[in-house]
């Protein structure tokens, strides 16, 4: 299940990208920004998917694709 998936509902992922926007205005790293969100995250879905989201940025996995030559 990805971060955009159908099963996790517009209005949740707008909470979840507000939360994250104001902890990057108020200093926060990102990866404790995820901690935080998946913490506080009433959604199961949403919940699981930070927290891997989370488990595979702190793994020093990339956020994107490397380009192909």
């Amino acid at each position: 299940m990805s971060l955009f998936s159908p099963k996790i509902s517009i209005r949740t992922m707008a909470v979840f990208c507000r939360q994250m926007a104001q902890m990057y205005d108020a200093g926060i790293p990102v990866l404790n920004g995820l901690k935080l969100a998946a913490e506080s995250a009433a959604d199961r879905k949403l919940r699981r998917v930070v927290e891997s989201v989370h488990l595979s940025i702190s793994s020093r996995a990339t956020l994107c694709q490397p380009q192909r030559s």
